[in-house]
């Protein structure tokens, strides 16, 4: 962790415990935490109500979120649609301009992994494909099932990836500062990122 780092962190509302030394064996070991008890508390919180609630009232929980799914994705659509297109551009922009021969790293510094490697890590995560849903649709809905599929699944569905990773990659690497999303409403939010206002951003 360099300087800057360091007094960023020290800016955070952080919860320390650290268990006494314990013997096993030859082994000594004791553990050590670390947490931000307005992420913590409210993730807990927000997880745990939501679990009971639908353990206790499934049937109510799952036709209110049929509805919740409804809702959102007739007066929504639009708006998600709407903001992939405009980030693709943005990054498209990105690449032919000026800015896309900047490092994220410092500008002395060696890349630590070649294209091939950074790339492959950039889009090797797991993610199931499946068609057996569509086996008993009509040809209509199978069609549209794939139009929704390539679209989350295609250019625009790693859009949001790489626009988060830029800003992080820049700001941490290049700037010296804390690989923490509430890091990306610095410039915004000024020092209330520390705050109730950067964790449960």
């Amino acid at each position: 962790m360099n300087m800057v780092q360091e007094d960023h962190s020290k800016k955070c509302r952080w919860f320390r415990f650290k268990t006494p030394c314990c013997k096993l064996g030859r082994l000594n070991f004791a553990f050590s935490v670390r947490l931000n008890p307005v992420v913590s508390l409210f993730s807990a919180l927000l997880i745990w109500g939501f679990v009971v609630w639908c353990v206790m009232k499934a049937k109510a929980a799952n036709e209110e979120m049929v509805n919740w799914r409804g809702w959102i994705t007739l007066k929504c659509t639009w708006l998600y649609i709407g903001t992939q297109d405009v980030w693709a551009l943005f990054i498209i922009v990105l690449y032919l301009s000026k800015y896309s021969k900047m490092k994220l790293g410092k500008p002395h510094e060696k890349p630590e992994f070649n294209d091939a490697t950074y790339f492959t890590m950039l889009f090797a995560r797991v993610s199931g494909l499946v068609c057996s849903t569509l086996e008993y649709s009509d040809n209509q809905r199978a069609q549209d099932a794939m139009n929704v599929t390539f679209f989350h699944w295609g250019i625009h569905g790693w859009i949001v990836y790489v626009l988060v990773g830029l800003l992080l990659g820049f700001l941490s690497y290049r700037k010296g500062l804390p690989m923490d999303h509430a890091i990306l409403l610095l410039s915004a939010a000024g020092d209330r990122i520390y705050g109730w206002y950067g964790r449960l951003h």
